[in-house]
């Protein structure tokens, strides 16, 4: 699939982070100072457990056979990497609206988008993470813990790189490395006050695609290492020069995998922007996984899934979409997706008995979620999940008062 110029510089497909001030740090104690192989390492893990997660041999089997059967990808075979919806067929209607198979089947699917699309869009968890952790791959042993500015050329090719991604750089855009600085540090946090953090790396990116101006994409990765676990935090820059670029910390998303007791945290924020189509917009995800996991971060046995996802954006009047899931391979899993055109960001406009776009429903075939009541809108303060353009936090001061993810849970009022 093809992707727009703007969605790879807003979401970073070619992610990089950027060079601070050359500033001397002083060293940690050697048995704690990081290496360029904590961050290769631990993205790389990170980038397992969603892909083994999300993968559609898993997934098959994730979602008991039902949504992702051959009949649906033959509907729904695609993700689109702007959006992370799926790419609908005329036979199986993509709104919510309703009780139809055909309906489910969507909302199943868009789940399915949201986990497993790998290629193209920062827009996925996998994406996300293995745009990254891409630059890192291909950065190696330039990252130096020394907190002085190294320049390397990235190589865009598929030994560090997705092949969507890099099909979409070299035959769409021309363009076959990107000149990086790199800074990484063991003191500078860049205003994350917390102390919980271990080290970070910015860098900054620039490449100058066919027929378009130069880029610069500027990014900041916090990260903490701990025995069988590592957590990370990435988000724009404070800064950015490269004219039409959509404001810095416009997006940022932060994990913890930990294998040791087989669990993973994601949250993505995308507050008050705008998206491709010059709407203003917002996407928020929040994902929870449990189950048993390979010293890779692979996952070979999930127990339980959750995830919620948010879209809000204003184009005639304001449109909402949340959609949540909660489950197991086993018993099943309870979706609810909600659907307003209202622009009401209080919880009643999103009940059945207010809007009749809500769907609520077990899947696979067979299984009836007896005892799993989901992640439902309880309370106007589930509403503010949404991140509604003016009244959600912006991601500079999310970011600077996070610590690394520890929730077990996705519902909608938990605060990472």
């Amino acid at each position: 699939m093809k992707l727009a110029v703007h969605s790879l510089l807003c979401f970073g497909i070619a992610a990089s982070l950027a060079a601070c001030g050359k500033k001397k740090d002083t060293p940690a104690a050697a048995t704690d100072t990081p290496t360029a192989t904590t961050i290769t390492s631990g993205l790389s893990k990170a980038s397992s457990t969603f892909s083994s997660a999300g993968n559609l041999a898993h997934a098959s089997s994730l979602w008991g056979g039902q949504a992702l059967t051959a009949d649906a990808w033959t509907h729904y075979a695609e993700c689109n990497a702007g959006s992370g919806w799926p790419v609908s067929d005329p036979d199986y209607p993509n709104a919510s609206a309703g009780s139809s198979g055909g309906s489910q089947k969507y909302n199943e699917m868009f789940v399915g988008c949201a986990l497993k699309e790998p290629d193209d869009g920062g827009e996925g968890i996998v994406g996300a993470i293995a745009s990254v952790s891409g630059v890192a791959c291909a950065a190696g042993e330039n990252i130096v813990f020394d907190g002085q500015e190294h320049a390397v050329k990235v190589p865009l090719t598929t030994a560090c790189f997705p092949a969507g991604l890099v099909t979409t750089f070299t035959d769409d855009l021309k363009v076959t490395s990107m000149d990086t600085l790199i800074t990484a540090s063991t003191t500078e946090f860049y205003g994350n006050t917390t102390g919980k953090w271990k080290g970070s790396v910015r860098i900054k990116t620039s490449f100058s695609p066919a027929g378009g101006s130069k880029a610069l994409i500027d990014r900041i990765i916090l990260f903490k290492e701990g025995t069988g676990s590592f957590a990370f935090v990435v988000v724009n820059g404070p800064a950015t020069d490269a004219p039409g670029l959509q404001k810095a910390w416009q997006n940022a998303y932060a994990a913890t995998i930990n294998t040791t007791d087989g669990s993973a945290q994601f949250e993505y924020r995308r507050p008050n922007a705008a998206n491709d189509s010059g709407q203003q917009a917002s996407r928020h995800i929040r994902t929870y996984l449990k189950g048993t996991f390979a010293d890779t971060g692979a996952i070979t046995n999930l127990t339980d899934v959750e995830l919620a996802i948010a879209n809000y954006y204003v184009s005639s009047g304001p449109i909402g979409s949340l959609k949540t899931v909660k489950g197991n391979p086993t018993d099943g899993f309870k979706m609810f997706t909600y659907e307003s055109s209202q622009g009401n960001v209080l919880a009643d406009a999103w009940t059945a008995a207010k809007n009749p776009k809500v769907l609520d429903f077990c899947f696979p075939t067979g299984t009836s979620c007896t005892s799993n009541n989901g992640i439902a809108v309880a309370t106007d303060a589930d509403m503010q999940f949404l991140l509604q353009p003016g009244t959600a936090t912006e991601n500079e001061i999310w970011f600077k008062a996070l610590e690394p993810l520890s929730f077990t849970t996705a519902a909608l009022t938990e605060k990472p």
